[in-house]
């Protein structure tokens, strides 16, 4: 029952995403500022680009923390979006032939918690450029009105 129940959630999460996605290209082409803390029914997300070097190659990372503040349960994936800051607006980055590739699970963040992820960048992505770019997650409330909730993230690339 438990796994049904998990296959379910991450079906709607998928369903959720690709409808998200949509939202979002006419959400940004008008907000001209995103902050790198972004709170939203005190579920939280704060995001920190992290290079380090493996052999002689640098390796960019973000680090990600989800603090969740309420009473209730929230479920998220591995999913997230990156877009970055153009002229226009945001635009959303395109994964690499690697990247983008999640599997479909549901991990929980309980009341009152945090959990820390790490992303590799240079998985998913070819290049970033210089420049500023947002991160997007979306989590799922436990219970009878499965309300969606998205958290955004800045971070900076800076050479």
């Amino acid at each position: 029952m438990k796994i049904l129940r998990n296959i379910i959630i991450s079906i709607i999460m998928i369903i959720l995403i690709l409808a998200f996605v949509v939202y979002i290209n006419f959400y940004f082409m008008s907000n001209r500022y995103i902050n790198h803390l972004v709170s939203q029914d005190s579920v939280e997300i704060q995001v920190a680009l992290v290079e380090s070097y493996v052999s002689t190659k640098m390796q960019k990372s973000l680090c990600i923390t989800l603090t969740n503040n309420t009473d209730y349960l929230y479920f998220y994936g591995d999913s997230f979006l990156i877009y970055t800051r153009t002229i226009g607006g945001w635009r959303r980055m395109s994964f690499s032939e690697n990247g983008g590739l999640f599997t479909l699970i549901a991990y929980s963040l309980p009341p009152d918690s945090y959990v820390v992820r790490v992303v590799d960048l240079d998985f998913h992505f070819k290049y970033l450029s210089e420049g500023e770019y947002i991160i997007i997650k979306q989590l799922f409330r436990y219970g009878e009105s499965q309300d969606t909730l998205t958290v955004i993230g800045g971070f900076e690339i800076v050479r």
